[in-house]
């Protein structure tokens, strides 16, 4: 029951996770922008930034955005970041926006997360056994190894195909 419970919770995050991980990235408008510890002008400066660099922007708050540079964590004022359009190439480091193999791996690992979740779902109720003498009035069988190993291969398959689809899309986009 607890293994259950627990691949339950991790799909779910998954699925979730990998719905809600649209990016945003913002180019330095100005010569050099410090990236300080947090959000304050008296804070301490930990690099600096020069003009035309891409930081991903985590969250932005009273005028000051939260953001990742080179591995390394702080906060920028938010006046001096201009706005990347998301269909714009963006290369830091192996993350590009454009192509197929964005396409594909943004939506195979969206639709694997949510097919198997679903599956999994939908599987552990069929398994469900009307019995009076429990308290919740069925017995819970529990999912073997064999149909955990279909279930992903399912999940792969489907997902591979929806890929494929928004592979091809992102290229032409």
């Amino acid at each position: 029951m607890k293994i259950r419970s627990l691949i339950l919770i991790w799909s779910l995050f998954l699925s979730i996770n990998s719905f809600a991980s649209e990016e945003a990235y913002y180019a330095v408008s100005t010569v050099s922008l410090n990236l300080r510890k947090s959000a304050s002008t008296n804070s301490e400066t930990i690099t600096t930034i020069n003009k035309g660099d891409t930081v991903k922007v985590y969250y932005v708050n009273e005028g000051w955005a939260f953001v990742k540079y080179n591995q390394k964590y702080g906060s920028v004022s938010n006046e001096f970041l201009t706005t990347i359009s998301y269909r714009e190439e963006v290369n830091i480091g192996n993350v590009h926006k454009n192509g197929f193999v964005a396409g594909f791996v943004d939506v195979f690992g969206s639709c694997f997360a949510l097919i198997f979740f679903i599956g999994f779902c939908i599987i552990s109720y069929r398994l469900r056994k009307p019995d009076a003498r429990y308290k919740n009035g069925y017995k819970e069988e529990q999912l073997s190894s064999w149909q955990y190993f279909k279930l992903a291969i399912y999940a792969f398959i489907i997902s591979a195909f929806f890929g494929l689809i928004g592979g091809i899309i992102n290229l032409f986009n």
